[in-house]
């Protein structure tokens, strides 16, 4: 079915199929690079973004082909049904190993690999002690099989490859870049200033570890201190502390001016696989302070070891406090780390290295 085209070297490129949860943003940017840089794909989304509460629709103006499969939720699971015509698909196949989904892409993956198709597997978990033993013990299973199945397997960070140790045949894995979307117009040069405006942008849910942010903050001194919280619209009727700023959903242009107004992101989470806010915030000239349980600690120690803490209120506050007393000629050397660090997280080297990917699977 999928015909072969030739890649910018004169590489022989098969189309790719490549199995997605549900459409977003960051996914799309790397799909456009990789149509750039001459690499054909189609994309089969397993279900829809409202499913998990994303606001994201996707674009009119694809350049590759997406498919919106069948699918039906049972409990927590997600059923789908891939189209008969991709039955016959004879390019390399990208499926993705992610909890809800994973009965289904293991009978898939079975019905690719009993008719000889070669199957990379994209794999974003982490080492999780947050997730309960019952979740995890199907998590690691569903790994197992999924990856035995397959001919790569694509770690996106480097604490998904610890994920993987003793799950994979370490032969089998291959690093992939996280990348998001960056307008260069969006970085706006920011000089040597004090750190003092603090920001988090996402959920409020119980992983993301909000109260311990909240508590963290509330032990650091200084009246010019502010913290913006955006991503939710919730906050204590009771609340008496003027530093806080809350913003509430943002996006588009509310979404930048969020970022503009900050001059470091925290994200506090308890298990994060990567957490694209923190690419976002860097590209945007901010800083960024991140728990070790996220996968883009490894981003932020490239910059600043110490801005990488760990989850409770007090080690937060130690990191926050930390960026605080920065002297305003030390963050510009940091803030030009920051620009090489962002560029070598960018989409260009994502698509490049997905592309590679592809070809290895292919081989």
């Amino acid at each position: 079915m999928a015909d072969a085209d030739l890649g910018t070297e004169g590489t022989l490129m098969k189309p790719v199929l490549i199995f997605q949860n549900y459409y977003t943003p960051a996914r799309d940017a790397l799909f456009r690079e990789m149509i750039a840089q001459g690499q054909q794909l189609v994309v089969l989304y397993a279900h829809l973004p409202g499913d998990e509460g994303r606001r994201w629709a996707e674009p009119a103006d694809v350049p590759y082909r997406s498919v919106q499969m069948r699918h039906l939720r049972v409990g927590k699971s997600v059923l789908f049904w891939v189209p008969r015509a991709f039955w016959r698909w004879d390019g390399p196949v990208m499926a993705t190993d992610n909890n809800p989904t994973n009965i289904a892409m293991i009978a898939w993956c079975l019905l690719f690999r009993l008719l000889g198709r070669r199957l990379g597997m994209w794999v974003e978990h982490i080492p999780d002690t947050y997730k309960g033993r019952a979740k995890l013990f199907y998590q690691q299973a569903c790994t197992r099989v999924l990856c035995a199945l397959s001919d790569k397997v694509a770690a996106f960070s480097a604490m998904t490859e610890t994920y993987l140790d003793g799950l994979v045949a370490p032969a089998k894995v291959v690093r992939m870049i996280q990348a998001t979307p960056t307008d260069a117009a969006v970085n706006v040069p920011r000089g040597a200033q004090r750190l003092t405006r603090f920001g988090y942008l996402g959920a409020a849910s119980e992983r993301k570890n909000v109260p311990a942010l909240r508590a963290a903050f509330a032990m650091l001194e200084g009246a010019d201190l502010t913290l913006h919280l955006a991503g939710f619209d919730e906050r204590a009727d009771t609340e008496t502390d003027p530093r806080l700023r809350f913003h509430g959903y943002v996006d588009g242009p509310a979404r930048e001016a969020f970022f503009a107004g900050i001059d470091v992101l925290v994200l506090p989470s308890f298990a994060d696989p990567w957490g694209f806010v923190v690419n976002e915030a860097l590209a945007r000239g901010a800083l960024a302070i991140v728990t070790d349980r996220c996968g883009s600690a490894e981003m932020v120690r490239l910059i600043d070891p110490a801005m990488v803490c760990g989850v409770t209120g007090q080690e937060i506050a130690a990191a926050m406090a930390h960026a605080a007393a920065l002297a305003p000629n030390a963050v510009k050397p940091l803030r030009v780390q920051a620009d090489r660090v962002v560029a070598m997280y960018g989409m260009d080297s994502a698509a490049q290295r997905f592309v590679a990917i592809c070809r290895e699977i292919e081989a």
